[in-house]
């Protein structure tokens, strides 16, 4: 019965998942081509003297970083659009539970015996494969891309650099899937559910980037997800990515028990 639900909710979604995938894998290529380029014509190092004053004081001292060909490939992994994109991917995933109410298909669900927590079990374990997927896609299209166009002499980003990058960026995904999920225990439209969680998205991001430069953002950015995913600081080595991974699965699990609980909880 999971396996069956699982299939149809991801044949309902599958058309979008599959444009994300292209494009965050098409990105991931276009950013490694981009590297490519700039190495062979050596411009790397003035990639950082063409980022806007705001952009280089949240990068701080590890602008550096950006400078190398390793940098500029790895880029990807936290570039605004890649990120928001794989969140908001994620909480359509996770709103399923709103949709069957809206489609009227739980009532058919739940007249059989069946237990009313797999409809939470089946979107949150689609919600956790999700960025997992898109993950493993960027990273595979990465070293795809470099074998076949770098220089032997480019420095590329090691493995375990790529996959820290992509745990966070899976991490800091599951949580707005988690809070799409709690959202859509309670609600009877996947509209709700998804625009909150993507409005959330936008705006915890644009409160990180102000934190940089604004003292009173730097409050509130501790409660964003994207305080816990900084991507320069990873190339760097100095980021505390096991804290910061566990920050946010925990955030992740929190947000998962209270769909559970608002669900078996509610009056259909």
């Amino acid at each position: 019965m999971f396996l069956a639900l699982a299939k149809r909710s991801f044949d309902g979604m599958r058309a979008v998942l599959v444009a994300v995938a292209a494009v965050v894998s098409l990105f991931q290529v276009a950013v490694v081509l981009q590297a490519a380029s700039f190495d062979r014509q050596q411009l790397l190092q003035t990639l950082g003297r063409m980022l806007p004053a705001f952009v280089e004081r949240w990068l701080g001292e590890n602008i550096v970083t950006l400078g190398s060909f390793g940098g500029m490939v790895a880029l990807g992994y936290f570039h605004p659009v890649v990120v928001l994109l794989v969140a908001i991917a994620t909480a359509f995933v996770a709103s399923d539970p709103a949709a069957d109410v809206e489609e009227g298909y739980v009532d058919l669900l739940l007249s059989r015996p069946l237990a009313r927590h797999w409809l939470i079990t089946r979107s949150a374990a689609l919600a956790v494969a999700c960025p997992l997927i898109l993950g493993a896609l960027m990273m595979a299209a990465t070293w795809t891309t470099i074998a076949l166009v770098a220089r032997p002499a480019a420095q590329a980003p090691s493995a375990r650099t790529i996959v820290i990058l992509a745990a966070h960026l899976a991490a800091v995904a599951w949580c707005f899937g988690a809070l799409s999920l709690a959202l859509a225990s309670a609600a009877r439209r996947r509209n709700t559910p998804l625009g909150s969680a993507a409005v959330a998205a936008v705006g915890l991001y644009l409160i990180d980037v102000l934190a940089a430069s604004w003292e009173p953002a730097r409050v509130v950015d501790v409660l964003s997800p994207f305080h816990y995913y900084r991507g320069t600081e990873i190339l760097a080595g100095v980021a505390h990515s096991v804290r910061d991974l566990a920050v946010l699965a925990s955030t992740s699990v929190v947000l998962i028990a209270v769909a559970y609980w608002n669900f078996n909880a509610r009056d259909f």
